[in-house]
């Protein structure tokens, strides 16, 4: 996506040449067996940067950030560096950074964008004014020598040792045995069944959006349909965990609201973003050998990666954070209100867009894009609405 500087054509810094996809998703691999040191920030072009180490302190992973930045050509938004420890949660795609200074909101849009290009769907950032004491993950003694950055010659983060592979995303069933993973899939599917009742005696409103999510997710697991079944599945479940519980509905449990929302609007970007990745390799698998590689990646970078981006572009994601960590009733009824507002403006978006719309419907794949924003965003707008009365 290029933008104009003057009378200069600027190309939007590419995070790749500060720290390659298999260097970050080594690290992040590391970061499953415990915390290790990190420092995050942003490009002026709002790209998510990331830096993390096996071992050392926290403030001087900050300093490497802005020296390799400075390398690699990134022009920072020195106010959004913040620096602190990276843990993933054993077996899940949450990465969790805990920062010695509260990130400004911005930020969480361009980093989660990065962690999802190495399979790392789900991100929070909390604020820890003792991260800088925690141990790391490693042993320093331990380490090795710190393998060379392929962008700038400087110290990369270590690789994994062979036996900590990198978390896979949640609900990815071996491909190679479709019948295991569709009766995986049925089973998931009936549990969730069986959770609907008690959410809807909390919050009756939720019944149509639950009921036409679960009726969909049985018609694609009827049809055999593995990838859009999943994401259906994943989909009814984001919602179940999103509703409200018995003990959410008093005032000050709506920090559990906020907190809920925002996951499930995480986890909708994050299927939004492999069913993107879907279609494109089914597009570029039709394509191929017939020499139009070049037009499929041009429309994909003019149409499809756009209408993606202006899913994730959108403030709900801080806007909830805020809400989870303000401590102040009024300020998060505000922010609540504030996220309603969100949801509605991205609900219409998605009612008119012409690309997204159009997405579930294409000739190539089985996508369920749009249908997993608009049942997302339904039941977060209610839910939201009952924490803000």
């Amino acid at each position: 996506m290029a933008k104009k500087d003057g009378n200069a054509d600027k190309t939007a810094f590419d995070p790749d040449k500060f720290m390659s996809k298999t260097e970050l998703k080594a690290a992040l691999a590391v970061a499953e067996g415990g915390a290790i040191p990190f420092a995050i920030a942003m490009t002026k072009d709002r790209q998510g940067l990331i830096w993390l180490a096996r071992h050392g302190k926290p403030k001087a992973m900050r300093d490497a950030l802005i020296d390799e930045a400075e390398k690699a050509g990134a022009e920072l938004d020195d106010a959004s560096v913040r620096h602190g420890r990276a843990s993933v949660g054993a077996g899940s795609n949450l990465v969790t950074f805990k920062v010695i200074k509260e990130a400004p909101g911005a930020l969480w849009a361009p980093i989660q964008k990065r962690l999802r290009t190495v399979g790392y769907g789900l991100l929070d950032i909390v604020t820890d004014t003792n991260v800088d004491n925690e141990a790391d993950a490693t042993d320093t003694a331990a380490a090795g020598a710190a393998p060379q950055s392929a962008a700038s010659g400087a110290p990369a983060p270590e690789a994994p040792t062979p036996a900590a592979p990198a978390p896979a995303a949640p609900a990815q069933p071996p491909a190679a045995d479709p019948a295991a993973a569709l009766a995986g899939l049925r089973e998931s599917y009936k549990k969730l069944l069986t959770a609907i009742p008690a959410v809807l005696a909390i919050t009756p409103a939720l019944k149509d959006n639950l009921v036409s999510i679960a009726t969909a997710a049985k018609a694609a697991l009827d049809r055999s349909d593995i990838d859009v079944a999943r994401d259906l599945i994943a989909t009814l479940d984001g919602e179940i965990h999103a509703a409200p519980t018995r003990a959410d509905t008093t005032a000050p449990n709506a920090t559990a609201i906020a907190d809920k929302a925002r996951m499930a609007w995480d986890a909708c970007l994050s299927i939004a973003a492999r069913e993107a990745g879907k279609l494109r390799a089914e597009i570029t698998a039709a394509y191929s050998g017939h020499g139009f590689g070049a037009e499929v990646d041009a429309f994909f970078t003019s149409r499809i990666d756009p209408a993606i981006q202006r899913l994730e572009d959108s403030e709900l994601v801080a806007t909830l954070a805020a809400a989870s960590r303000s401590a102040d009733p009024q300020e998060r009824r505000r922010l609540l209100a504030d996220g309603v507002r969100i949801v509605e403006t991205l609900q219409s978006m998605i009612d008119h867009d012409p690309v997204i719309a159009r997405l579930d419907d294409n000739p190539f794949t089985s996508v369920a894009i749009a249908r997993t924003a608009k049942a997302t965003l339904g039941t977060l707008r209610k839910t939201l609405q009952s924490a803000v009365g």
